[in-house]
């Protein structure tokens, strides 16, 4: 480094020196916000906690050690702040039973209950025929909220045995799939290999009768009348064999067209079934959702 350039070593000492004024000044303010932000954190924790056990005791005992932890995280820094209110609700999962939920902070209808949907079939941007597993999921209509424990418990288990059922259908369908798709593939390989063999035989036939042809001509080839009735009988054969071809491929496109129909068939009665079912389930919801505005009907009725 030239000279010139070169800084006076009392005014580095001076730039250094502020250097390490900033960096101990920014260390020291980083290590403030991270206490400020983990007291923030442990009392919005705490009132975290605090809410929890307040919503559990506007639970039936028998059902609190069913509780499953949530399972997105609560921003406690925000809770502490006082920026947020914890309202989460509280997940139950209790054995041989869909999911339950309950809102402590509802004025009503406080539980819900998951529900269950069969599989879906759509058709992607391709035309493949996609499937869609069944699925056990709290709705995101207000269908499944209800004042009545007792009817979301005794609901989430008619639930869960109608998603098993659900995945028994679906596991049928997809073997019935996969059988389909094994008879095709053995169909089309027994007539691939017969295709070859037909091949193999063809070449081999016509290689016997250019030979065959070749001998008769090396005989013939001085005779003019034979040679003509040589050329007859070659037209003829040709004929004969283009006839044969023709047949061939129609038979060929006729197999190919009933396989296509067939499967047309079956997709169309998957797709019925998959109305029935979805017919019957949209039945099942309204009914459901007659008898629950029935009940709170009788109940404002009452007064009680």
């Amino acid at each position: 480094m030239s000279t010139e350039n070169q800084v006076p070593s009392v005014i580095a000492e001076i730039i250094e020196h502020k250097r390490q004024a900033l960096l101990e000044e920014r260390r020291q303010k980083e290590e403030a916000e991270q206490r400020e932000r983990q007291e923030a954190e442990a009392i919005g924790k705490a009132k975290y906690d605090e809410y929890i056990q307040a919503a559990l005791l506007k639970v039936p005992e028998y059902l609190r050690q069913y509780v499953a932890p949530t399972h997105e995280v609560p921003d406690f820094y925000r809770i502490g702040k006082g920026w947020d209110t914890p309202n989460d609700w509280l997940c139950f999962e209790i054995p041989g039973l869909a999911k339950v939920l309950f809102a402590p902070n509802a004025k009503e209808s406080p539980w819900k209950y998951q529900t269950a949907h069969p599989y879906e079939q759509r058709y992607g941007y391709d035309g493949d025929t996609i499937h869609i597993e069944p699925t056990l999921s709290f709705s995101e209509r207000s269908y499944g909220w209800t004042n009545d424990l007792a009817y979301a418990l005794g609901s989430a288990q008619a639930e869960l045995q109608r998603y098993e059922k659900f995945l028994a259908e679906y596991a049928a369908m997809q073997e019935e799939i996969a059988r389909d798709q094994e008879q095709r593939a053995a169909l089309a390989q027994v007539r691939q290999t017969r295709d070859a063999e037909q091949a193999a035989a063809r070449e081999q036939e016509q290689a016997k009768e250019q030979a065959e042809e070749q001998a008769l001509f090396d005989a013939i080839k001085d005779d003019p009348i034979a040679i003509h009735m040589l050329k007859a009988f070659v037209f003829l054969r040709d004929e004969r064999s283009t006839f044969e071809q023709r047949l061939y491929d129609a038979d060929e496109k006729m197999a190919s067209i009933e396989n296509r129909w067939s499967r047309r068939a079956e997709e169309l009665r998957r797709q019925a079934d998959d109305a029935d079912r979805r017919a019957e389930d949209e039945c099942r919801r309204l009914q459901d959702d007659l008898d629950d505005a029935e009940a709170k009907l009788r109940k404002a009725e009452r007064g009680w």
